[in-house]
């Protein structure tokens, strides 16, 4: 199923460091109505949270929860939520109503959220997908169906620290046969380091491993509040 392509550009496609603060206020998805943050943080984004994925909301917001558990427990009717493995961490990803199939239970819009001791559940990242999203061998795998000429592909994955997401692979090209018009990189650490596709060769390499990998993966599915 494909959802039309609505896009959150976050603003942060600037080169070098970029400052932000974690929103105060009622969050889009929590389904509770009071504010659900509870401290707000500076965070310095590194060459991860501002790639070029348009669907990607970098969050930094501290939650009232000390566990995953106290934040399910809050949620209302007709959101969703599930626990998955990311690279060795458990997290949770929450979905508002309009962003679950009510039929199947997958996803393509969620808030990641990560529980930590010392700290109250933090929200990390929120992902806003044309297509829904899947997991393969502890990444989550996300793809933009553009419509146009290019699509984009990325994957994620925790940082071991539990503090942030990492864009660990993004490529922007074709389905067809790519001829200049494609970019992007892989194997990106939690420290920014990335190796850039610098060749049509490497960027086909990159995005039919890419797909070979989401259609041997599982549907990231969730369970409906009643």
């Amino acid at each position: 199923m494909k959802k039309g392509g609505m896009k959150l550009f976050t603003g942060l496609m600037m080169a070098g460091m970029l400052m932000v603060t974690g929103a105060i206020g009622v969050q889009s998805i929590g389904g509770v109505t009071a504010a659900e943050t509870v401290e707000t943080v500076e965070y310095k984004m590194e060459r991860n949270d501002n790639a070029n994925i348009s669907s990607l909301i970098v969050r930094n917001e501290i939650t009232k929860y000390q566990y995953f558990s106290g934040l399910e427990s809050s949620l209302s009717k007709g959101y969703a939520y599930t626990r998955v493995n990311l690279n060795g961490r458990t997290v949770l990803l929450v979905a508002p109503p309009d962003g679950v199939d009510k039929n199947d239970g997958r996803t393509w819009h969620v808030k990641v959220y990560t529980e930590k001791s010392g700290r109250n559940v933090k929200c990390v990242a929120e992902l806003y997908f044309d297509n829904k999203i899947k997991i393969n061998n502890g990444l989550l795998y996300c793809w933009n169906d553009s419509g146009y000429i290019n699509d984009e592909f990325a994957t994620f994955i925790i940082s071991k620290d539990g503090e942030k997401i990492v864009e660990k692979d993004y490529i922007n090209a074709p389905l067809t046969k790519i001829k200049g018009n494609a970019y992007g990189f892989t194997n990106c650490d939690e420290r920014g380091n990335c190796h850039t596709l610098s060749s049509d060769a490497e960027a086909e390499k990159a995005r039919d491993t890419f797909l070979r990998n989401w259609n041997s993966g599982q549907w990231v599915k969730l369970k409906i509040k009643k």
